[in-house]
């Protein structure tokens, strides 16, 4: 669930969906409330942790390396479709420069 929650932040750094960076800093500060409640490894709470931090900026390539960071953690407890979906986004960000695909 927390893998999800973060990859939604990632996704709202780039079109179709690009919200302002405005309100991508009050999903990070809700979600990163949300994560200190629940369970995680370390290992998983800093991936997810980090990735949250860069989703309220304006660096979707930072985001794509937090979310290969995310995706290399989580991987044994995801199924093939929820990892290629990442590896998706993960281009999708790359590709992006100040939240607009090029």
């Amino acid at each position: 669930m927390a893998t999800l929650l973060a990859a939604r932040l990632a996704d709202a750094m780039v079109p179709p969906v690009a919200l302002p960076v405005t309100l991508r800093r009050t999903r990070a500060d809700g979600a990163r409330h949300w994560l200190s409640s629940i369970a995680l490894s370390p290992p998983m709470r800093a991936a997810i942790a980090r990735l949250v931090e860069v989703t309220a900026v304006d660096d979707p390539h930072q985001a794509a390396m937090a979310l290969t960071k995310v995706t290399e953690v989580t991987a044994p407890h995801l199924d093939r479709g929820t990892r290629l979906e990442l590896e998706r986004l993960i281009a999708r960000l790359k590709g992006a420069e100040g939240g607009k695909v090029l």
